[in-house]
């Protein structure tokens, strides 16, 4: 299937939090999005490697990384009410960090011949 023009998200399907997560969001997300496992996605190493430290999400035009990858999801399902307190500044920025320490300890530790 061609994601060329279609919302489209790459995720680790070999993470077992990632996995779950996902399975999650393709029950409740509202919109038409691509869900793709890195691993099945025929990348060149150095994009998949790219794809495998965070989530990466391709929607309207624009690409959303890691945790904002994640919360443009949520926000896309019936949840938009609970998740939309995540877009405030102070805390968006204080998520993110946890993400981003979160993926680099997960990539390293899943990965590492590939860190």
């Amino acid at each position: 299937m061609s994601t060329e023009h279609v919302n489209t998200l790459y995720f680790d399907g070999q993470c077992p939090l990632c996995s779950r997560e996902i399975k999650k969001l393709k029950e409740r997300v509202k919109e038409p999005i691509c869900f793709v496992d890195v691993h099945h996605a025929g990348l060149q190493e150095k994009q998949k490697r790219l794809f495998l430290k965070k989530l990466h999400l391709f929607k309207d035009g624009e690409v959303k990384v890691g945790f904002e990858a994640n919360l443009a999801l949520w926000l896309a399902t019936r949840y938009e009410w609970f998740f939309s307190v995540f877009k405030l500044p102070i805390i968006f920025h204080f998520c993110s960090m946890v993400y981003n320490v979160w993926a680099k300890y997960r990539f390293a530790r899943r990965y590492p011949d590939l860190d």
